[in-house]
């Protein structure tokens, strides 16, 4: 029996919240292929990985699908308003370089800059904390307001990670499939989640 407990220790957890990270991945990009539940992917995939953080789940599987059940409408909702701000951000950014406004170019700028740093905690602080939807975009606010250097390193490891290492290092991709997104989302929420206690 004592034997059976050996192997329970450190190094058996890590190896399964790798193997429970590798599966949380697969099931993201396969329920994130139809764009349109790529909300809902999102919000569980963290709400998921914040339940892997703390060791207290029955299941990987299980639970993501619950979590996508859960947050199905808050996530689709924060997902669409992402996109259409987006798209309205790049529509008048467009313009105001067009027609050489420059103080409109400046400030689209800055508030394209809040944006990015705003998409990069929302889903984390989604998985945080309950609520609908405004509570999140309200709760990711007050977050980049009170720690903006957090939300910049978040941001700027996620650049880093998910973009420029498959541009120079493309033989990488295979860990993005096996570990890349949950192991980004474990890491934001572990970061976050120290922020906030």
């Amino acid at each position: 029996m004592r034997d059976l407990h050996r192997y329970r220790g450190p190094i058996y957890r890590s190896l399964m919240l790798v193997y429970n990270m590798m599966v949380l991945n697969l099931i993201f990009i396969v329920s994130s292929i139809p764009i349109i539940t790529l909300g809902a992917s999102l919000s569980s995939l963290y709400a998921t990985a914040q339940t892997l953080s703390t060791d207290e789940f029955t299941g990987v599987v299980h639970e993501f699908i619950r979590n996508f059940k859960n947050t199905f409408y808050r996530g689709s909702r924060i997902f669409l308003i992402l996109s259409l701000s987006l798209f309205t951000i790049v529509v008048l950014t467009h313009f105001t370089i067009l027609f050489k406004v420059r103080f409109l170019t400046f400030f689209m700028s800055f508030i394209f800059s809040n944006f990015l740093l705003i998409t990069f905690v929302i889903f984390p602080i989604g998985a945080l904390y309950d609520g609908d939807y405004k509570l999140v975009l309200n709760n990711a606010a007050v977050f980049l307001k009170s720690d903006l250097i957090v939300s910049m390193f978040i941001f700027f490891i996620s650049i880093i990670f998910y973009i420029m290492i498959p541009l120079f290092f493309p033989k990488l991709i295979i860990f993005h499939l096996l570990l890349g997104f949950s192991g980004m989302a474990f890491f934001q929420i572990k970061v976050i989640k120290k922020r906030l206690v």
